[in-house]
């Protein structure tokens, strides 16, 4: 039977909880683009915004037929979007952190006959191919296990791929989402297994937050978050702590509390207000919640919390079931992982 895709209880992905948070976020973007002091990149903006929710709503109304062949459609176009982007990417001309991804880059560009052209930045490129990987897992495991050569040669074969492309974009927060996604697969295979109960269950998350955030504060005070969330240039030549840009785009946020600034409006903002320049310097704010809340205020800052919480909520009754299609747990990996990814970057929006 072709059924529709469903998520923990009980209605299905397009309306269990996302919907009136998807709307308060296109209204408050609307408003946004309205208000911009740039009307043209906002409108696009905009209507990226639109485009991206509509997509969102059809692939989840679709059969799972549907929604397993779009999946497979985002794995194939990520392995060849990786090795166009690794092909035509100058790793002499714009270098990463890591000596030896340089060197592997350019020997690939000497190596092979590709002329170097427009290319994305390796942030962005890292978050695109990121997302496609839950679902490379997903499709080798299953072709594996039933032992169909074809689809796993496919899907390994495209994630080998994309994996190699996340190498060479030298994105430390791509992998840091990939790796929380992994490492919260495998908490939860852990407590499904051993900590089924409610009571249980509730324990086993309670001890792990409660560890997670005495390692977080531990890792505050003797420094080292900074050096683990990364440096970016400034406006000095030099290197600062993310951290300190976050600081500074919380400032913006308050000057913009409720109607936000604009979309398309964070780089030139920054540049005035906090760096006291008129030549825009930092692109975006290297935090997708803030950049929110700077560029839509308040209202957009409240429907991606609002979103996230009820992606949480999903993950938390999946916990519960025995029936959630992989599909499910393929997209929730992959969601995890570009929220985790959006804590240091502004991949998507």
């Amino acid at each position: 039977m072709d059924q529709k895709l469903t998520l923990p209880g009980r209605p299905r992905l397009s309306a269990a909880g996302l919907a009136w948070p998807a709307i308060l976020f296109i209204v408050s973007a609307g408003a946004s683009a309205w208000l911009s002091y740039n009307r043209t990149p906002a409108l696009r903006s905009f209507l990226y915004i639109l485009l991206a929710a509509g997509l969102f709503f059809a692939i989840a109304n679709s059969p799972v037929r549907l929604q397993r062949r779009a999946a497979w459609a985002l794995l194939v176009l990520a392995a060849a979007f990786s090795l166009s982007w690794t092909l035509t990417h100058d790793f002499a001309a714009d270098p990463g952190e890591f000596g030896w991804i340089n060197s592997l880059g350019s020997w690939l560009n000497a190596a092979l006959p590709v002329k170097a052209g427009p290319t994305l930045h390796p942030n962005v490129a890292a978050g695109t191919l990121l997302v496609s990987l839950p679902f490379g897992a997903l499709f080798a495991w299953g072709a594996a296990a039933q032992r169909k050569a074809g689809p796993f040669a496919l899907a390994a074969g495209a994630s080998a791929v994309i994996l190699l492309g996340l190498l060479l974009t030298d994105s430390r927060g791509a992998w840091a989402g990939l790796g929380a996604a992994g490492l919260l697969a495998g908490l939860a295979a852990v407590q499904r297994r051993w900590f089924a109960s409610r009571a249980a269950k509730g324990r086993f998350w309670a001890a792990l937050l409660t560890l997670a955030l005495l390692l977080a504060a531990l890792l505050a005070r003797l420094g080292y978050l900074d050096r683990l969330t990364g440096e970016i240039p400034d406006p000095g030549g030099s290197m600062q702590p993310r951290s300190a840009l976050w600081r500074e785009g919380l400032g913006l946020a308050r000057d913009y509390f409720f109607t936000g600034a604009g979309l398309d409006t964070f780089s030139l903002n920054h540049a005035a207000y906090s760096i006291l320049t008129h030549v825009p310097f930092t692109a975006h704010s290297h935090n997708a919640f803030i950049e929110v809340w700077v560029e839509q205020g308040l209202v957009g800052a409240a429907a991606l919390l609002w979103g996230t919480i009820v992606a949480a909520g999903w993950a938390w009754k999946a916990l519960d079931r025995q029936d959630v299609p992989g599909l499910a747990w393929a997209g929730l990996a992959a969601l995890c992982a570009a929220g985790v990814h959006g804590m240091v970057e502004v991949v998507f929006y």
